[in-house]
């Protein structure tokens, strides 16, 4: 019975030994699980702010595109609006060019008429 007995404490010791062994071994891998899930847990917080900040930055570049397309479309109606004064400028100079034309005829004409009217009065003088 002693022998039974030391055989029965041995597997009691041998049985300890490995619970204990297998229970800080269970304690260590619940404790990495626990640090990893808090990296996990760290990593998404950072990730959700970097997305905050990327959907921030988008939101500022849709505005400044949207400025962007204002001015060109601003700038899309001055050219309009450039060209139709241009336009009638354009208009407008030929029309003064049509008007010199005609002085600067009426004027040769005139002159014509003044030589003539200078040799019949020439005439008359003897």
């Amino acid at each position: 019975m002693s022998q039974m007995t030391s055989l029965i404490v041995k597997a009691a010791e041998v049985m300890t030994t490995r619970v204990t062994a297998d229970v800080e071994k269970g304690a260590r891998i619940t404790e990495e699980a626990r640090a990893a899930f808090d990296n996990i847990q760290k990593s998404t917080r950072l990730i959700v702010t970097q997305i905050h900040e990327v959907s921030a930055i988008t939101q500022q570049m849709s505005a400044s595109a949207q400025e962007v397309s204002a001015s060109v479309q601003e700038m899309s109606h001055l050219a309009k609006s450039t060209m139709s004064s241009f336009g009638s400028v354009s208009a407008a100079a030929q029309q003064q060019l049509a008007s010199m034309e005609e002085i600067a005829s009426s004027t040769f004409a005139l002159s014509k008429t003044a030589e003539e009217m200078q040799r019949t009065v020439e005439r008359f003088k003897w």
